[in-house]
């Protein structure tokens, strides 16, 4: 969503953004600027009267010690006021130190930066405007984190800041430093992951929570030589899922496993007969974004409780996959950067109820300085009189466009009749027809027809003024309200229309009183804007106390195949859960797509080396003839793309004999680690780490694509040497440890 955001306003040849300007990037420093808002058409009138509605200002935080309810109006306009006015500056740039820094370097990194930005420092927005900003504060539930209280734009493009800027984008180069929401550090910290544990990120990309993770577990503990838990990094699309990889291959670990597949039907492996095969797993599914956006502008103006309704069913298919895939007595914990109930509470109230008391809530509010909201235990089920796409239609048939279109098509229909009749009297009725056409009464039915469409733009979240809070906060204001922005309300499943019995499905209601006393769904955690001036975000915790029941599996297949139809083209050839969600793609010719898949080839990192050689020719298709080799050559760069099916294969006995020999290593040198891509001879060796070959060897790899593991080992040699393969810098510091030979290489 961002990204597509700013490509738009870009600019280009014919200036960019809204209203044009200069080329390219600088055009949006006015839109972009530290303390200023967003466009005034950036409202959502549907989304104000919705939320209010649902009772999200019932509470407010009193004196940062305490949660407690809004008693009056008063206090209900305040917070909404200042919810709206949160939700409209700009994200402030939050990043931390990696728990893996050595302590000197942490030390060192903490003084430079508090040297920067340790205290109040004026800077100069434009000739005009100063500011003050605050001193960067430490985030306090999350060890070595700061957020500053500028956004990140303005980091990069104030030559007040400048200094901060190569700091931040040296360190991040050097892996000391990650970028990261403030909000988005929470899932990992309430895990609690320990280095020994086997942990699974379902949507891992890009990949800044699953790196949180990765720099606990990538730990060696005292006395081995390689860390004995592991990462399996998931993500259903190939290419996010090889942006994961560049985000971790910082770290230079073998304790990662990237995988891609449909994270709902991610396999149980080993004996069927176990339950579980990760201590922690964590669902940070798919939502419709409207915590984020502060950073993503184009929230405001496509925000409709529809698409709370679309992914409610995969993402309780994604938390019951996770719960089967759970061991007894690990956690899986469920996030959403949404603020709808339908994607939060409905989905754990769902969850708990499905799994029949193999899971129970844990809370986690309790970290120092958490400013968390405790979750709802019941909301309001609302949906739009129309879908978005009828919304559409009905704006695109009544635009000014097509308006003027109808009225030159009926001018010329008119000169074809008036050409075709002849006499007096077709004169007399042609003027007549005049006289209607300015008739009083037509005039005032269109006049009716404008204001119908005025409402009909109202209703689709046109440009136009905030809602604001109401005059009263009483629930048949706010009802009135919310039926005004064409929202439908429903008290239980039996009064929703069969039409739409698939959108608003029975488990989006809320939890009866029984189950709202067993659930305990304020054991959830809500993070509002306001509250710690960040995104909104939805987290929870959750503990499998025993195994699921056969029923509770059945129904876990049963919500997956209605998600998903397994059976057109989620399966490739060899069995593998590969189909990803549709994407547009512009139509190119068979050779430009191959060159343009080639490039994509060139930008992934670690993927497998004999495949990299073997598209080199590829990427400069555009220099050769078009012949039978080159064409392979495209075939096999754009199988690549798409995530390939080389799977990791033990290197070949005859190849690492002579490197033993050479190089030293000692018996005690785990050679079923050392693994190549597709062949055993393959031109890159990789190290494995032990805890990811269990997965491999349980026969991961014939269900799921693996993207990429372990560290380049050995690389082969181009030059004549002794030996065919070189060790290689990646993994060096994995194989000095079994070297009893000094090598200069």
């Amino acid at each position: 969503m961002g990204r597509q955001w700013r490509k738009r306003n870009r600019g280009g040849r014919k200036g960019g953004g809204r209203g044009g300007g200069k080329k390219g990037r600088d055009n949006r420093s006015s839109t972009f600027r530290f303390d200023d808002r967003f466009p005034t058409w950036q409202v959502n009138r549907r989304m104000e009267a919705y939320y209010a509605y649902q009772g999200l200002f019932n509470t407010y935080w009193k004196d940062d010690a305490a949660i407690v309810d809004c008693i009056t109006d008063e206090e209900k306009t305040q917070e909404s006021i200042r919810w709206m006015e949160t939700i409209k500056r700009i994200l402030p740039a939050s990043f931390r130190i990696g728990a893996d820094t050595p302590t000197v370097v942490r030390e060192r990194l903490e003084k430079e930066l508090d040297a920067m930005v340790g205290q109040e420092m004026e800077i100069k927005l434009d000739e005009e405007r100063t500011i003050t900003i605050s001193p960067s504060k430490k985030i306090p539930f999350v060890p070595y984190a700061y957020q500053l209280s500028v956004d990140r734009h303005t980091i990069r493009r104030n030559p007040s800041l400048s200094a901060l800027f190569e700091w931040l984008k040296v360190q991040t180069d050097a892996g000391f430093v990650s970028r990261q929401e403030t909000v988005s550090m929470i899932p990992p910290i309430i895990l609690d992951v320990e280095s020994h544990h086997q942990v699974l990120d379902m949507c891992a990309a890009p990949g800044s929570k699953t790196g949180q993770i990765f720099e606990v577990v990538s730990q060696i503990p005292p006395g081995a030589l390689e860390p004995v838990g592991c990462v399996v990094a998931n993500d259903t699309d190939h290419k996010r899922a090889y942006m994961l990889t560049h985000q971790l291959k910082r770290i230079h670990s073998i304790a990662a496993l990237v995988t891609s597949c449909e994270a709902q039907f991610f396999p149980l492996l080993f004996k069927k007969e176990q339950e579980g095969m990760f201590d922690r797993v964590l669902a940070d599914v798919p939502c419709s974004g409207d915590g984020t956006m502060r950073k993503n502008p184009m929230v405001w103006r496509n925000w409709s409780s529809l698409n709370s309704y679309g992914l409610h069913s995969l993402q309780l298919s994604l938390a019951l996959n996770g719960a089967r895939l759970t061991k007894v007595g690990g956690y899986l914990c469920y996030s959403t950067c949404a603020m709808n109930p339908i994607e939060n509470e409905a989905v754990v109230a769902a969850l708990l109820r499905m799994t029949d008391g193999a899971l129970e809530l844990v809370d986690r509010s309790d970290l120092p300085g958490l400013k968390a909201r405790p979750g709802w235990t019941t909301w309001k089920v609302l949906r739009e009189e129309k879908s978005r796409r009828e919304v559409k239609n009905e704006q695109k048939k009544n635009n000014a466009k097509m308006q003027e279109r109808r009225e030159k098509f009926a001018q010329t229909q008119r000169r074809v009749w008036e050409d075709d009749t002849t006499g007096k009297e077709q004169e007399k009725d042609s003027k007549a027809e005049e006289k209607i056409d300015e008739d009083p009464n037509e005039k005032g039915e269109k006049e009716k027809e404008d204001q119908e469409e005025e409402s009909r733009g109202r209703k689709a979240g046109a440009k136009t003024e905030e809602l604001g809070p109401p005059p009263d906060w009483e629930p048949s204001t706010l009802k009135s309200r919310s039926e005004q922005e064409g929202f439908v309300e429903y008290t239980c499943f039996d009064d929703v229309e069969d039409k739409w019995k698939q959108t608003c499905r029975k488990s989006c209601f809320p939890p009866t009183p029984e189950e709202v006393e067993s659930f305990q769904l304020e054991k959830c955690m809500r993070f509002l804007p306001q509250d710690m001036d960040t995104s909104g975000f939805f987290v929870t915790l959750l503990k499998k106390v025993k195994p699921l029941s056969s029923r509770a599996r059945e129904r876990a297949a049963k919500l997956a195949k209605e998600v998903i139809e397994v059976d057109k083209g989620s399966k490739d050839d060899n069995n593998k859960y590969t189909k990803s969600p549709p994407v547009k793609k512009t139509k190119l010719n068979p050779d430009d797509e191959a060159k343009k898949q080639s490039e994509d080839i060139t930008t992934v990192s670690n993927s497998t080396e004999d495949a990299k050689s073997e598209t080199n020719n590829a990427v400069s298709v555009e220099d050769k003839p078009k012949n039978d080799e080159t064409k392979k050559d495209n075939a096999k760069a754009a199988d690549l793309t798409r995530g390939g099916n080389e799977n990791f294969v033990l290197a070949s006995e005859d190849l690492l004999e002579p490197l033993m020999e050479y190089y030293g290593f000692n018996d005690a040198f785990p050679r079923d680690q050392c693994m190549a891509r597709a062949k055993p001879t393959s031109k890159v060796i990789y190290f494995i780490g032990k805890a990811v070959k269990l997965f491999m060897d349980g026969g991961l790899q014939d269900k799921v694509t693996i993207i990429n593991s372990g560290l380049k080992a050995f690389e082969r040699n181009n030059n004549e040497c002794e030996v065919r393969y070189r060790v290689n810098q990646e993994a060096i510091h994995y194989l000095v440890p079994y070297m009893t030979k000094r090598k200069i290489v």
